[in-house]
C-alpha cells in the first residue's frame, strides 16, 4: 500500500510538473510573438533601414532557441514542450501564408505573364539546387570535412535547405518598388518552390528504409507526379471555390464583415 501511495504521488507530481512546463512554454512563445511585433513596430516607426522586421524576428527566435537548447532539463522538461513539430508548419502555418499571398496579389497579370519563368526556377531550379547541395554535403562528409552522411540523406538535406522563402527580400522589393517582372519572378518562385521541395523531401525520404533500384526510382518519380499534380488540382479547386464565394458575398470594403472575411481567409487554406 505504501508503495502504491508513493507511485500515485509521484505520478501526480509528474503531471503537475508537465502542466507547469507546458504553461511556461506557451507563455514564452506568446511573449516572443508580442516582442516580434513590437520590434517590427519600433523598426518601422524609427525608419531603421539596416535591419528588417523579419530579420529581427529571426534573431529573436535564434536567441530564444539557443537559450532553451542549452538550458538542459529532464525528459518532461521545459525544453521538450518548446519543440516545434513540422506538422504544425505544413498543416497550420504554411497554407494560410501562401493563400494570403495569392489573395492579396496586386500584380496578377505580371505573375501569369512570367509563369513560364517562375515554373523553370521553381521546378528545375529547386531540383538542381537539391542535387548540387546534396552532392557537396556528401563529398564533404566523405572527405571528413563535415559529419558524414550517405547519398540519400545528403539529398534529403539538399531538398530541405532548397526551400528558400525570401520574405525580407520581397518586403524590401515592395518598399523600393522594383520592376514588376522581377518581383513576380521572385515571389512566384518562393511560393512554388516550397511545394516542390516538400514533395522532393517526401519522395527521397521513402528511400531511407528501402534500397535504391530502377523500379524504386521509377516509382518515386510517379509518386512525385501524383502528389504534385493531385495537390495542384485540389489547391486550384479550393482557391477557385474561395474566389467565387468571396465574389458572391462581396465582403471587400465592408467594415462590418471584416471578421467574417478574415475567418474565411484562414479556414479555406
Amino acid at each position: 500500500m505504501a508503495g502504491s501511495d508513493y507511485d500515485l504521488e509521484s505520478l501526480v507530481e509528474d503531471e503537475e510538473e508537465d502542466k507547469a512546463n507546458l504553461d511556461y512554454s506557451v507563455v514564452l512563445q506568446l511573449s516572443m510573438l508580442i516582442l516580434a511585433f513590437l520590434f517590427a513596430y519600433v523598426l518601422k516607426r524609427s525608419n531603421f533601414h539596416y535591419l528588417h522586421e523579419a530579420g529581427a524576428a529571426m534573431m529573436l527566435g535564434a536567441f530564444v532557441g539557443c537559450t532553451v537548447k542549452f538550458a538542459g532539463g529532464t525528459k518532461h522538461s521545459f525544453k521538450e514542450n518548446m519543440d516545434f513539430h513540422e506538422e504544425i508548419f505544413f498543416l497550420v502555418l504554411l497554407p494560410p501564408i501562401i493563400f494570403e499571398s495569392g489573395y492579396n496579389m496586386t500584380q496578377v497579370k505580371a505573375f501569369f505573364r512570367n509563369f513560364g519563368g517562375i515554373c523553370v526556377f521553381a521546378f528545375l531550379g529547386t531540383t538542381i539546387s537539391t542535387v548540387i547541395i546534396g552532392s557537396i554535403v556528401y563529398f564533404a562528409g566523405y572527405c571528413g570535412l563535415i559529419y558524414e552522411l550517405n547519398l540519400i540523406n545528403s539529398l534529403i538535406f539538399g531538398a530541405l535547405i532548397s526551400a528558400t522563402d525570401p520574405v525580407t527580400v520581397l518586403a524590401i522589393f515592395q518598399e523600393l518598388r522594383v520592376d514588376v517582372d522581377l518581383y513576380s519572378l521572385v515571389f512566384g518562385e518562393s511560393v512554388l518552390n516550397d511545394a516542390v521541395a516538400i514533395v522532393l523531401f517526401k519522395t527521397l525520404t521513402a528511400f531511407t528504409n528501402t534500397p535504391v533500384t530502377t523500379h524504386g526510382v521509377i516509382a518515386a518519380f510517379l509518386q512525385f507526379g501524383v502528389i504534385f499534380v493531385g495537390s495542384l488540382v485540389i489547391g486550384t479547386a479550393v482557391a477557385l471555390s474561395a474566389a467565387m464565394l468571396f465574389k458572391v458575398l462581396r465582403l471587400k470594403g465592408q467594415e462590418e464583415f471584416y471578421v467574417i472575411e478574415t475567418c474565411l481567409v484562414v479556414l479555406f487554406p
